[in-house]
């Protein structure tokens, strides 16, 4: 009984997660670099500077360079580290 509730609620939850969130097609990036220039805008519109963001997330400003120009450069758990502190959702779309 219990775990049948406990699943109800993991569903109602992802439910409702899923309708607060849409992708429209100007929201899908192709390009790794287009992901890179994504943040480094967030970012800026935040007014978060680069080395509050190397305390933030850990990454060194090295890292958070390459990353915003090409985020092929570095490894994707200091991309998923950065877009979270950035309030940037990162998804798969099918």
């Amino acid at each position: 009984m219990i775990n049948q509730l406990a699943e109800e609620v993991k569903r109602s939850v992802f439910a409702y997660e899923q309708s607060q969130f849409s992708v429209t097609k100007k929201d899908i990036i192709s390009q790794p670099n287009l992901l890179g220039q994504k943040l480094d805008k967030r970012r800026k519109e935040l007014g978060i500077s680069m080395s509050l963001l190397e305390l933030q997330t850990g990454a060194s400003l090295a890292t958070l360079s390459r990353l915003f120009k090409n985020p092929e450069q570095v490894k994707f758990a200091t991309v998923v580290n950065v877009a979270e502190a950035l309030g940037v959702r990162l998804c798969t779309v099918e």
